[in-house]
């Protein structure tokens, strides 16, 4: 993805308005069996550092009533990136996923 993100061909724009489009779809699809959704949560590598994707990903989102704040999309960090007034919340939350990783092995060791 960092390739990705670093090109200007065409393909490279391609490929990242393709992946944009299969997290909306897979949004769709969950927020349509949960009848709605409350919030969008970005995360991990991509959802945590790629201001582009999220935007990308919160314009096409407009419909379950995401107001995006594209101001604070700009940077990364924990923080809501919607704005005060949306329906639907859109947060950055950080992970760790090793942290993450070593407390279920630690749970599945007891």
């Amino acid at each position: 993805m960092r390739d990705l993100i670093e090109s200007d061909e065409p393909r490279a724009k391609l490929a990242r308005r393709i992946y944009i489009n299969c997290v909306v779809r897979y949004v769709g699809a969950y927020a349509a069996e949960m009848d709605g959704v409350d919030g969008i949560v970005f995360t991990a590598g991509i959802g945590e550092h790629d201001p582009g994707i999220r935007a990308g990903v919160m314009s096409s989102l407009k419909y379950l009533g995401l107001k995006a704040d594209f101001e604070a999309n700009r940077t990364d960090g924990e923080k809501f990136i919607s704005k005060p007034n949306s329906k639907v919340k859109a947060l950055i939350v950080p992970t760790n996923e090793e942290v993450m990783i070593a407390r279920e092995v630690i749970k599945l060791t007891r």
